[in-house]
């Protein structure tokens, strides 16, 4: 009897050991799965960082346009070809203007870090 409890316990200890093996291998199983889907997220993220800033860009724009056809319609002076309008998250560069180049299109640029919106606005 002294002999089948020795060997009892080595299968014991042998199936602990397979086991452990196999926990340690779900493991890095289950870590690879969620770096794998972490990947994916930062990918996301860098899209919507950059649609944001096309917004900001568009929206930039289109107020540079508004505030220079409402400087004009009120007989304030407008701003020129080449100004700049600093904004907090944005840039606007007055490309064309209508009462500088004596033509009748008005170009707004709107920039922020990386993304740039450009408006062109026919005057009739």
């Amino acid at each position: 009897m002294s002999r089948t409890a020795p060997c009892r316990s080595a299968r014991a200890a042998s199936r602990r050991g397979a086991v452990l093996v196999m926990v340690i291998v779900m493991l890095a199983l289950l870590e690879l799965t969620v770096l794998s889907s972490l990947g994916g997220t930062a990918d996301d993220a860098d899209e919507v960082v950059l649609r944001i800033e096309t917004l900001r860009a568009f929206y930039a724009a289109e107020s540079g346009a508004v505030l220079a056809l409402s400087d004009e319609l009120r007989g304030l002076t407008p701003p020129g070809t080449g100004d700049e309008l600093l904004l907090p998250n944005a840039r606007v560069e007055f490309l064309q203007t209508p009462w500088d180049d004596e033509g009748d299109v008005l170009t707004v640029e709107g920039r922020s870090d990386a993304a740039r919106r450009r408006i062109q606005i026919s005057l009739e």
